[in-house]
């Protein structure tokens, strides 16, 4: 049975607590925080201006459209791969086959 840890992070200023032991995801709280920090940090560099609010909504949406660009691109890669599979079992069938 996983034990509930929780943790404290600090984001621009804004402490989160993150239970740590729910096993549902493969990578490391600090780690998912890091690259939180590191999308805000960009945000930050490229509009100083704005508030810790805009700066973190505008860093998840950066990180929910680089999530989605990559499971497109694994659809795609997982589409090509099926056809090239296809291709190359008719291609073993047809050599196959007595001449």
């Amino acid at each position: 049975m996983d034990s509930e840890t929780v943790k404290v992070f600090d984001v621009l200023g804004q402490e989160i607590r993150l239970n740590t032991g729910r096993g549902g995801g493969r990578t490391p709280p600090e780690d998912v925080v890091d690259c939180v920090r590191r999308a805000a940090g960009r945000v930050q560099e490229r509009s100083p201006g704005l508030d810790r609010g805009q700066v973190l909504l505008l860093a998840a949406l950066g990180i929910a459209e680089e999530r989605m660009d990559l499971a497109r691109e694994y659809e795609e890669s997982i589409d090509v791969l099926q056809s090239s599979l296809t291709e190359a079992l008719d291609y073993i069938d047809q050599a196959a086959l007595p001449q």
